[in-house]
């Protein structure tokens, strides 16, 4: 070791590149096990972290940058360059009409591109593996009725996705292995659903556009004309506007969520939230079941009750009331309800199962959930990573995978220690000597000739394999004798009581022929 680290090589040739030199397919079976422990293994660790750093961080840099920009010219169209316009200055007008074609046209035309691509990329990926498995001679051609068969049964792959997504939505409980799987896709799901999501917002706040609709008006560009009203009373296309804006502007926050990739211990705690999520869920559904059966049931029978300890008088007020009850925003206390007895036992009962069930026992779910994926916290962060590096190497261009390959130089002999020269197809690296601790040597040395023709020696550890050629274990043998002699003790334990009731019956045989010869004896004299 030298300054507490010491040599260590990954051989993950065979593991990255296949025989042809295209990128291997390890890292998708890995990711698709859904296994956090296996994808934490130091060996898949230091493959993800390389294709990260050496092929996917730019690819993804460019194309996540482009989302921090676009929420920078959206906010800056939609909130502050509005804020500052006014009649005098006319400019300010070109420049939120700028701003707006820029996110209709660059933002959502990129998006709309991300999405075809990937529809694209599986449909090829898909048509290709069928040809494949028609195309039995292996000569790359296929006749008409062979390409027939080839787009039904991508016809009805189509479909079983299509059935399987459905299936996914309706089905709840899965077992362990399909809610990892779950985990550690979730957050590349939600970035296709967020990114799909603003992609159908702007197309609708671009049917919407005040000022598309107010190209005939004099002082064009403006967002006012009789078409969308005038500022203070917007007709109800302005107002939808201003709904689906609002929208956009959320889900355009809420897609920075990728980011946190950057980061494993960012992205595991995001993986975390989204976990514990599904008990704020069912606690949220528990809780409006109980507001609708409460409020339904007051405002029946407190038509006329007074409104200082909450409006009770419908079903709408009587929820509300509830509600801020139940959150705290409600600053009454129970001595508003003392004149109305009935109404105080409703509203205590609500509370006492609200407040005092529903939240603890939400408190008590959310503590398990947490249990459940904190041991493998940073492994579901990486699995997350691998399904992303997975479906960015789809991407990747054979001019940039070709480079990266030969950065790597897997052709150069690696060292074993210094001056001592191993082989080739691997990465050194180094790391703490305390991390992974060996006792024995992993490297066998021999003195002696180099030709392969030599036999190979033969060591004392040769001379000590079993029948199966596994190396035998002393401690193992040891602990073999103990056993036998275990047995023994206990066998000859077991048989002690019979040998001594043997060797008490014929002691007493001895003695009654001793006694009887004694009696013939004197009957003689």
């Amino acid at each position: 070791t030298v300054d507490g680290m010491r040599r260590v090589n990954y051989y993950v040739k065979h593991v990255l590149v296949k025989a042809d030199g295209t990128f291997a397919d390890a890292l998708e079976c890995v990711s698709g096990t859904g296994d956090p422990t296996l994808v934490s293994h130091p060996t898949v660790a230091l493959l993800a972290d390389c294709l990260w750093t050496g092929v996917v961080v730019r690819q993804f840099i460019s194309s996540r940058m482009w989302n921090v920009f676009s929420l920078g010219v959206f906010i800056m169209a939609q909130e502050v360059w509005p804020s500052w316009n006014v009649p005098e200055q006319h400019h300010y007008n070109w420049m939120i009409f700028c701003g707006r074609v820029f996110n209709y046209s660059v933002g959502m035309g990129r998006l709309a591109t991300f999405h075809l691509y990937r529809i694209w990329v599986w449909c090829r990926n898909t048509m290709r593996r069928i040809i494949k498995e028609i195309d039995t001679d292996g000569n790359g051609e296929i006749d008409y009725e062979e390409m027939k068969e080839a787009l039904q049964k991508f016809k009805e792959t189509v479909s079983e996705e299509v059935k399987k997504a459905i299936r996914a939505l309706k089905e709840e409980g899965p077992g362990v292995d399909e809610a990892k799987k779950a985990i550690a896709n979730r957050e590349k799901n939600m970035y296709n659903i967020i990114s799909f999501s603003l992609l159908v917002l702007l197309g609708v706040m671009l049917s919407h556009e005040p000022m598309f609709w107010c190209s005939d008006a004099e002082k064009w560009p403006t967002e006012y004309c009789d078409v969308t009203g005038e500022p203070g009373s917007p007709t109800d296309l302005k107002y939808r506007y201003s709904i689906f804006a609002m929208c956009a502007m959320a889900v355009h926050w809420l897609i920075l969520i990728d980011l946190a990739v950057f980061s494993t211990e960012i992205s595991a705690f995001l993986l975390v939230c989204g976990h514990v999520l599904a008990e704020v869920k069912q606690f949220l559904m528990a809780l409006t079941f109980l507001l609708f059966a409460f409020g339904s049931t007051i405002s029946i029978w407190c038509t006329d009750c007074p409104t200082m300890g909450g409006d009770f008088g419908d079903m709408p007020n009587a929820v509300i009331s509830l509600f801020a009850i139940t959150v705290g925003l409600y600053q009454g206390d129970f001595r508003q309800f003392q004149e109305n007895a009935l109404l105080l036992a409703l509203v205590t009962t609500f509370v006492s199962i609200s407040v005092v069930l529903l939240l603890n026992l939400l408190v008590a779910q959310l503590n398990r959930s947490y249990e459940y994926i904190y041991t493998d916290m940073l492994g579901f962060a990486r699995l997350n990573r691998a399904s992303l590096l997975v479906d960015a190497m789809e991407s990747c261009s054979r001019v940039r995978w070709r480079r990266f390959v030969k950065s790597l130089d897997f052709e150069k002999r690696l060292e074993f220690d210094e001056g001592d020269l191993g082989l080739s197809g691997g990465i050194a690296s180094a790391e703490p000597a305390s991390k992974h601790i060996q006792t024995r040597e992993a490297i066998r040395r021999y003195g002696g000739t180099t030709s392969g023709d030599a036999p190979w020696p033969i060591t004392q550890e040769d001379s000590n394999r079993n029948e199966d050629g596994e190396e035998a274990d002393q401690l193992d043998e040891m602990e073999e004798l103990v056993n036998k002699i275990a047995r023994r003790v206990n066998q000859l334990t077991l048989d002690a009581p019979s040998a001594a009731a043997a060797l008490g019956g014929s002691s007493k045989l001895s003695q009654d022929m001793s006694s009887m010869s004694g009696e013939d004896e004197s009957q003689t004299e």
